[in-house]
């Protein structure tokens, strides 16, 4: 190995150790994200069969599990995506976190001076 790829595998295990991908709140955004997704597909094949069993005009007792599921579907949709986007950016989960720590700030403000970290 030359000395330029066992510096750039040296950095790169150490930029791999420094952000761990697998944290709770990552593995909770990525369930709930794939939730989200089957969840968009479910709507658009129960919204899809509710429209071509209308065009036919029966009773609307019949059409009505499939009203409810377009409704359940499209909440359950938005509310998997929020859980997904919060658990994403949560503080814990953040590569810099703790930018405060590695660049000795004492205020509240982070070492850019631009808000909390």
């Amino acid at each position: 190995m030359k000395v330029e790829e066992r510096l750039f595998v040296a950095g790169f295990s150490l930029l791999r150790s420094s952000m761990p991908l697998f944290t709770p709140n990552m593995i909770i955004a990525l369930l709930s994200s794939c939730a989200s997704s089957l969840a968009a597909i479910a709507l658009t094949a129960v919204s899809a069969w509710l429209i071509v069993e209308a065009s036919y005009q029966p009773p609307i007792m019949i059409l009505m599990v499939a009203i409810v599921g377009v409704r359940f579907f499209g909440l359950s949709r938005s509310v998997l995506l929020y859980l997904s986007r919060s658990n994403c950016t949560r503080r814990s989960s953040h590569p810099w976190a703790d930018c405060d720590l590695v660049f000795g700030s004492t205020s509240k403000q982070s070492a850019w001076g631009i808000g909390s970290c």
